[in-house]
């Protein structure tokens, strides 16, 4: 896993092994000096400094989210079952982790848990946005950031599938930005005010891989390398809807070869003209 500056200026190596599912859920500390992500469904803690790695909870469910709190805190972190036989339902849903004592405590509007894969803290912490999983149903979801005020943004639908929720900070207000997995409307990015109002697409192509920065003036999303065509990393500008200041911030690069990887290139030459018509 490498962390990248937003101009493209500075990559570093910050965890390892990764593969193209794990890790996952990726979320800074508010001072940049750690982050939080799912490692293969377990919750794990990276200091971005020193590179020590931390495993504060241990549980026998599936940590499927994580997302730090505005106020650098609290971690929220949602727990799915895992077929273990001895999970018990009190330790699925939502919970929030104290960052300075290492307790957890859950999040519940009611007596069930709430079980969401895509919980997100508002920019001013008050608040978090979902997709959760009303059974046999998906809504996207609302409420308090004690658990109380729970309500449905869109209420729950038959066949809906929603993810990657964001929040989109501007013009003085605070907006849910997620991904419509499944028409209608059409399948894409979306914005939409917390009481439910002002549905509107959001105007750049980003797929279900894409977020905002803190601010809500930039946006990432994945793309294509043009001399390459591998998967790379774009940043463009919110407001900018030509995407003219669309900037590349990764590229592949080969490792450098050496001396044994040149040594080997040179006997693959070697036998290869033994074996030629020309010189036989």
């Amino acid at each position: 896993m490498y962390v990248v500056h937003r101009t493209g200026s500075i990559v570093r190596y910050v965890y390892g092994p990764a593969d193209a599912f794990f890790p996952n859920r990726v979320s800074f500390s508010p001072d940049g000096h750690f982050l939080t992500a799912v490692y293969w469904h377990r919750l794990i803690v990276v200091n971005l400094t020193t590179l020590e790695v931390r495993e504060p909870i241990h549980t026998l469910a599936d940590v499927q989210s994580t997302d730090w709190s505005p106020d650098g805190r609290s971690i929220l972190y949602s727990l799915f079952y895992s077929g273990n036989p001895a999970t018990t339902l009190d330790s699925l849903g939502l919970f929030v982790l104290d960052v300075a004592t290492g307790t957890s405590r859950p999040l519940r509007w009611g007596p069930d848990p709430v079980l969401s894969r895509h919980p997100r803290w508002s920019p001013d912490g008050r608040l978090i946005a979902m997709n959760e999983l009303v059974i046999p149903d998906q809504a996207l979801s609302i409420m308090n950031s004690d658990g109380t005020g729970h309500r449905f943004v869109i209420p729950p639908k038959n066949l809906k599938l929603y993810s990657r929720i964001d929040w989109y900070l501007r013009d003085g207000g605070a907006r849910i930005l997620f991904w419509n997995a499944t028409p209608p409307p059409r399948i894409g990015p979306y914005l939409i005010n917390p009481d439910g109002s002002g549905l509107i697409p959001f105007w750049h192509s980003m797929g279900p891989e894409g977020f905002l920065s803190p601010t809500g003036e930039e946006y990432v999303r994945a793309g294509l390398d043009p001399s390459t065509r591998l998967g790379v990393l774009y940043v463009g500008r919110v407001d900018d809807l030509t995407d003219l200041a669309l900037r590349q911030i990764t590229k592949y690069e080969p490792p450098a070869p050496t001396p044994a990887i040149r040594q080997g290139e040179a006997r693959d030459v070697a036998v290869q003209e033994r074996g030629s018509p020309t010189n036989q």
